[in-house]
């Protein structure tokens, strides 16, 4: 879900899709989906999650408008009233 934010003279639009791709991680299957899984693999101890974490860019849409994840967007305000920022 999208949320539009001003902060000072400055557009802030949140989006929670913004994500990208994590490390990849090894996990272990479950005997019951080796043994009940479609192709039938019992022999694959492991498979591979790719998790989808928060992508850190900020991007620029026009002028003062820019888009980037809620996790993001809270570190730069946090920055900006740290600084002072106006």
């Amino acid at each position: 879900m999208m949320g539009d934010i001003w902060f000072n003279a400055i557009k802030i639009i949140e989006d929670e899709r913004l994500v990208k791709e994590g490390e990849p991680v090894e996990v272990k299957r479950s005997w019951f989906d080796r043994l009940f899984s479609w192709p039938w693999e019992p022999w694959i101890a492991t498979e591979t999650f790719i998790p989808m974490v928060p992508d850190d860019g900020i991007y620029q849409f026009e002028g003062d408008t820019f888009i980037m994840h809620p996790k993001t967007a809270k570190l730069v305000r946090e920055r900006m009233r740290m600084e002072d920022w106006h």
